[in-house]
């Protein structure tokens, strides 16, 4: 069982090899930067404020991507 299961950070899009490393991502401060923002994980778009993220949850692509989902 020489398997990695890695993990995914899909806010900076980057694969780490392990938990332990995962955790050590979410401490970063590249990770923090981004993390200040609204992300949508499925269109992979950041959006500044909670205000532009429910807009952009309402718009075309969005829409069209989560159809593509179901």
């Amino acid at each position: 069982s020489g398997k990695i299961d890695m993990k995914i950070c899909h806010l900076c899009n980057i694969k780490v090899p392990n938990q332990l490393s995962l955790e050590d991502h979410l401490k970063g401060s590249k990770h923090k930067q981004k993390a200040g923002f609204y992300f949508c994980n499925i269109c992979s778009v950041m959006c500044n404020s909670p205000v532009t993220y429910d807009e952009h949850k309402q718009g075309k692509k969005h829409v069209q991507m989560m159809a593509q989902l179901n």
